[in-house]
């Protein structure tokens, strides 16, 4: 799945449009998924989501309200 096709499905699911930019620092090489206009995601709805994507000891992706963070299973666009 690419960055562009994760982004247009989170907006059909949501109605919530996303701006996906790569990480940095401590984040480095994930692919951040963040929320435009300081809305949110329904908790249960990223949590669900990010089960979707492989697993890994040292990167496992991240979900919360604003934001959704995958490290595997994801290519840029």
């Amino acid at each position: 799945m690419t960055t562009s096709e994760l982004s247009k499905r989170i907006e059909i699911e949501t109605g919530l449009k996303t701006s996906v930019r790569k990480g940095s620092g401590s984040v480095r090489g994930y692919f951040i998924f963040t929320l435009r206009n300081n809305k949110k995601f329904e908790y249960e709805y990223s949590r669900k989501l990010i089960k979707e994507f492989p697993q890994c000891d040292v990167n496992p992706p991240f979900a919360n309200n604003y934001q959704i963070m995958i490290y595997h299973g994801i290519y840029e666009s």
